[in-house]
């Protein structure tokens, strides 16, 4: 995503983990180019290699929402097959919440001080 011009998801390192995008549109990012979502069917899969498979992760990601959803917005995710490992998602009142383990139980509800507000950046770890 170079340009904000044109959408691709190729993985700079030697693991060649290219992701498929799905109704995803190319725009200018925070730097350089990013990929607007729709909020719905919008995503990018990187496959499930071992690579991306680690024992332990770091997920972080600029976010600039224009609109926030009734209920909880996805901004990254990890699954396997039908059980979600680990999702990163923002509340319709602009809080953080997140799920960890294959259970889908809710581990941390956006209790924070911190609210996010619509049309600016911010980098999410």
């Amino acid at each position: 995503m170079p340009d904000g011009l044109t959408l691709t998801a190729k993985d700079s390192t030697s693991n060649l983990n290219n992701g498929s995008i799905t109704s995803a549109a190319a725009v200018n990012g925070m730097i350089d180019g990013a990929a607007s979502f729709n909020g719905s069917s919008s995503l990018i899969n990187v496959g499930t290699s071992a690579s991306v498979n680690p024992p332990a992760l770091t997920y972080s990601a600029w976010v600039n929402a224009n609109s926030l959803a009734n209920a909880y917005t996805s901004v990254i995710s990890k699954s396997e097959a039908s059980s979600r490992l680990a999702t990163l998602l923002i509340k319709s009142n602009g809080k953080l919440a997140c799920y960890l383990g294959a259970s889908g139980n809710l581990n941390y509800d956006g209790t924070g001080s911190q609210t996010l507000s619509l049309n600016q950046w911010y980098y999410l770890t």
